[in-house]
């Protein structure tokens, strides 16, 4: 399996400017050593979204980039849950969300659409 390039790209410009979003949205709630984790687990989340996109541009196969999108939904859920706010519906639609991208990315090999 390879990536698109365009598809990459085109997909920075989405995610870049989300990630900023989340980072002033965030950041805010955390200092010190916790900081610097969130913003490099930012990162590494939006590259998730950005390789998810250049896959699908190459391959055609929704389905893992829905994967990964639910995936960086459910890490909105849990940052707002850690480090803003706690309760109940950050922890459901966190995990819901989490357990239905994991479900998705295991039946991928599977899925050919």
């Amino acid at each position: 399996m390879g990536i698109s390039i365009k598809w990459f790209l085109m997909s920075i410009v989405v995610v870049g400017p989300a990630a900023i979003i989340v980072y002033k949205y965030v950041l805010p709630y955390t200092s010190g050593l916790m900081r610097k984790l969130v913003i490099t687990y930012s990162i590494a989340i939006s590259w998730m979204m950005a390789f998810a996109s250049g896959s699908y541009g190459y391959s055609g196969k929704a389905w893992l980039l829905a994967a990964a999108f639910l995936f960086y939904l459910s890490d909105l859920f849990v940052a707002r849950q850690r480090f803003i706010k706690r309760c109940f519906l950050n922890s459901l639609c966190g995990l819901t969300l989490y357990y239905t991208a994991q479900l998705m990315f295991a039946m991928s090999p599977a899925i050919d659409f």
